[in-house]
C-alpha cells in the first residue's frame, strides 16, 4: 500500500456511535459528526498538550474540558468517530504515529453517572483499544489529544 494511503482514514457516519452503558448525555452532539471526513493522519492532524501538560506536569481533565470550551477550540479536536476510524487502521500505524501515547478525542466528551468521560486510544499489546477517562483524573505529556493542524 502506498505510504500516503496507509495514513489516510475516511469517516463513515452512516454507522451509529456505540458509547459505553454509563452514558447519559453527549455534551457537543453537533462536533460528532463534522467535516473532514477524509483526511491523512500524518499530514492534516498533530498531537496537542495543554500548557498544564508541558513537562513533567500534570493537571486534571476538567481543567483541560474548561480551557477547551472556554477558547472555543473543541471543534478543532477529533472526535469518536475519529478515534474509531484510526483503531481501524490497527496496532502498526497507531504505534508509528502515537508510539506509547494515549490520544485524546476532546470533541466527544460525555456525562454520565454523575461524571464526564472523555475518549481515547492506546496500544495494549497487539491491538488499539478504545477507552474513556474520567475528567477528574490526571493527564500528562503522555496523554495528549489529536486536532487538525491549522492551515498556514
Amino acid at each position: 500500500m502506498p505510504p500516503e494511503r496507509v495514513f489516510r482514514v475516511r469517516i463513515d457516519y452512516t454507522k451509529d456511535l456505540i458509547y459505553p452503558d454509563f452514558k447519559r448525555e453527549i455534551c457537543h452532539p453537533e462536533l460528532e459528526r463534522k467535516e473532514p471526513n477524509e483526511y491523512n493522519l500524518l499530514t492534516q492532524v498533530e498531537l496537542w498538550l495543554h500548557p498544564k501538560q508541558s513537562g513533567y506536569k500534570k493537571t486534571l481533565g476538567y481543567i483541560i474540558y474548561e480551557d477547551l470550551k472556554a477558547s472555543d477550540q473543541l471543534q478543532n479536536h477529533l472526535n469518536l468517530a475519529d478515534l474509531l476510524a484510526i483503531k481501524a487502521k490497527g496496532v502498526d500505524v497507531f504505534r508509528r504515529l502515537y508510539g506509547n501515547k494515549a490520544v485524546y478525542g476532546w470533541a466527544s466528551v460525555i456525562r454520565g453517572d454523575g461524571n464526564y468521560y472523555v475518549p481515547y486510544l492506546c496500544a495494549y499489546i497487539n491491538t488499539v483499544v478504545i477507552k474513556w477517562r474520567c475528567l477528574s483524573g490526571t493527564l500528562d505529556a503522555l496523554s495528549p489529544a489529536l486536532v487538525f493542524k491549522k492551515a498556514k
